[in-house]
């Protein structure tokens, strides 16, 4: 990390060893091709034909030959996936029901008629437990054939906006100053894609509730998680897009991590999103510090911290309602480091150089001088680096 701006007390800690656990709890088809990532209910075959190990389903002749095909008989997931069943040659319509009984007494969702044999049941508003499905077809102007088998699934506690998030409306800015040479030249920036932002950095709290483990060194759920790595940070992205039926934006490990823009998942900001987003975005007021220009306003820094954290959100927010950017913890960020980046970032959508030996960190912290608290401050540690001023907060793709 770049020393200048901060006064740490403690080491470094030792590099993390094995990642902790992902939290494939949702049925996500394009998931099941993360390593350690195998959602539950999901099965071999992929719903989307261009996919290179698809293989087809099952092509009956008669509608009441039709049979349930995905999810599998008995899949335990969060999140609804796509149902399938098998097709029926010369199918004019299939239509599947769901019930909380295998008699099929109460109704709780139904596609009455479609065209496709692959099911959107996005819309079903189902509770956590047991439920079943079936599916029939009818060919041409014919009768309907008779329903399926019955297949069970169920759903586990479902886990839905644990983050608040801030819409930010994509714009064009000018990025860096003349404060530092790595903050040098002062160029201008257009980001192309509107995305979101979480409002607060991730708390304790948050953590516990995707990963089950409790790394800071100070302690209270409403206080940022700190003591995280670069690569932990990327995997409670990964594990909370799961949790939350979202597609995943990371795939590989270590320093062969890489990242879908594109994606609708969670994942670290750019660097160029990240200061973006803390100077306000399109409502920007031109402050030094995320919100003000007066740091104690907007800011837990070295001078009214009391030498630890605070809980999230108890400093003003900036111009467009997002805390903490300044102060608190480090925020680690998607970019690799270079200090003569800015000299040959591109125009529009920069995501920071292909290689490096450090990651980006942005904000300040509890511990640092004002001057690190800057909005266009940049520091840097190698991505197994942990400490207790650096937390993160994510951001996602708006498509």
């Amino acid at each position: 990390m770049k020393r200048s701006g901060d006064r740490l007390s403690g080491g470094r800690t030792t590099r993390a060893g094995a990642l902790t656990r992902l939290a494939a709890v949702a049925v996500l088809w394009v998931a099941s091709a993360l390593p350690g990532c195998r959602p539950w209910g999901a099965f071999d075959n992929p719903v989307d034909p261009e996919a290179e190990n698809y293989q087809g389903f099952p092509t009956v002749a008669d509608p009441s030959e039709i049979s349930p095909v995905a999810p599998a008989d008995g899949a335990e997931f969060s999140f609804l996936p796509t149902f399938v069943s098998s097709a029926v040659e010369n199918a004019a319509a299939y239509g599947l029901q769901i019930s909380g009984d295998p008699q099929f007494q109460n109704i709780a969702f139904e596609i009455a008629e479609q065209e496709s044999n692959t099911f959107d049941v996005s819309g079903a508003d189902l509770s956590a437990g047991e439920w079943y499905w079936r599916c029939r077809s009818r060919a041409g102007t014919g009768e309907w054939g008779g329903w399926s088998a019955v297949w069970s699934f169920s759903i586990a506690e479902r886990l839905v906006g644990l983050l608040d998030e801030t819409y930010v409306t994509a714009g064009t800015f000018q990025m860096g100053s003349t404060t530092s040479s790595d903050e040098q030249p002062v160029h201008t920036v257009t980001l192309t894609r509107d995305f979101l932002i979480a409002t607060y950095e991730v708390t304790q709290a948050q953590w516990r509730e995707v990963m089950g483990t409790s790394p800071s060194s100070f302690s209270g759920d409403n206080r940022p998680v700190e003591s995280v790595s670069w690569y932990e940070a990327v995997e409670f992205c990964n594990a909370l897009s799961v949790l939350e039926g979202l597609e995943p934006a990371y795939s590989g490990s270590g320093d062969g991590v890489v990242v879908d823009l594109d994606a609708t998942g969670y994942r670290l900001p750019t660097e160029a999103e990240w200061e973006y987003a803390a100077r306000g975005g399109n409502a920007s007021g031109g402050y030094t510090y995320s919100g003000s220009d007066t740091v104690g306003a907007v800011a837990w820094y070295l001078d009214n911290s009391g030498s630890q954290t605070h809980d999230v959100g108890t400093k003003a927010a900036n111009e467009l309602g997002i805390y903490d950017m300044s102060g608190n913890v480090w925020e680690w960020v998607w970019d690799w480091y270079d200090s003569g980046y800015y000299g040959a970032s591109p125009g529009s959508d920069p995501a920071g150089p292909a290689t490096g030996s450090y990651r980006v960190l942005r904000g300040g912290s509890w511990s640092s001088y004002a001057t690190s608290c800057r909005v266009a401050n940049r520091s840097y540690d190698t991505p197994s680096f942990r400490n207790y001023v650096i937390g993160f907060r994510p951001a996602r793709t708006v498509r």
